[in-house]
């Protein structure tokens, strides 16, 4: 379900996605607000990926490629596009942040069809400030790196497949025929992280998708997720997400 809309100072689309927005990166020549109304995604960019849930806003400015995946069931999103001269950009990346009540409600207003052409001129103008207060507060939400280096990507790729089990740096060694000094150093220089933390992230990540998706305990989705003691479990959460599990499923359940 799609549906879409112009006015004289924006347009809109909004409906629900069941598998991905598009097959490969695409950008936009305006500046995108993109809202995830229900469901949680992963907003992919040339270099990073970045979980999307709740009144979180992705700011995607114009040119910058990306696309969105849906991760468990289908999502409902409402995206404002705006012409790139209306608003100035520092940083050519996206910038994920948790909207207002107030901008959410306008989003809302801007998503109708029904209202006047003086109403929602007056609501997109509301909107613009608004939002860029928002903005200000941007969304300490966990990134993860997609690297770029042959070596890496099969790293991240054998990860990925066996996050749920447990993964030393023995095992990472059979995947690249190198020294653990050796792969720490070109892993460390291209994502700025190391191998065993993108274990911790990407099961962490998981877990935060299965606590929303699947109807199971924190305890259960730490040990389905590849955890072995609880306490590591909720300290790496806390420090991904900025809140406990409990915390962030209370987040979920009321957007």
């Amino acid at each position: 379900m799609r549906k879409s809309s112009k006015s004289a100072n924006y347009r809109f689309l909004k409906g629900e996605l069941e598998e991905y927005s598009t097959e490969k990166l695409h950008s936009h020549k305006d500046h995108q607000f993109l809202v995830i109304s229900s469901g949680i995604s992963m907003l992919e960019e040339k270099i990073s990926k970045k979980v999307q849930f709740g009144k979180m806003c992705a700011f995607i400015p114009a040119g910058v490629r990306h696309r969105t995946t849906v991760v468990g069931k289908k999502i409902s999103y409402q995206s404002i596009y705006i012409d790139s001269f209306r608003m100035k950009v520092k940083e050519d990346r996206v910038i994920m942040f948790k909207m207002s009540s107030l901008s959410c409600s306008l989003v809302d207003e801007l998503t109708l069809t029904s209202k006047s052409d003086c109403f929602l001129s007056a609501c997109f103008d509301l909107f613009i400030r608004t939002v860029e207060r928002d903005m200000k507060n941007e969304s300490s939400i966990m990134t993860l790196i997609t690297p770029k280096r042959r070596e890496n990507v099969l790293l991240t790729e054998y990860i990925e497949k066996h996050f749920r089990e447990r993964i030393s740096m023995k095992e990472l060694k059979s995947v690249i025929p190198y020294t653990e000094r050796h792969i720490n150093r070109i892993f460390s220089d291209e994502t700025g992280i190391t191998p065993v933390d993108y274990v911790r992230m990407t099961r962490i990540y998981h877990a935060a998708v299965s606590l929303i998706a699947e109807n199971k305990s924190v305890v259960q989705t730490a040990f389905d997720c590849g955890y072995e003691n609880l306490s590591v479990f909720y300290s790496d959460f806390s420090r991904f997400y900025s809140k406990s599990p409990k915390q962030f499923i209370k987040e979920m359940s009321q957007s």
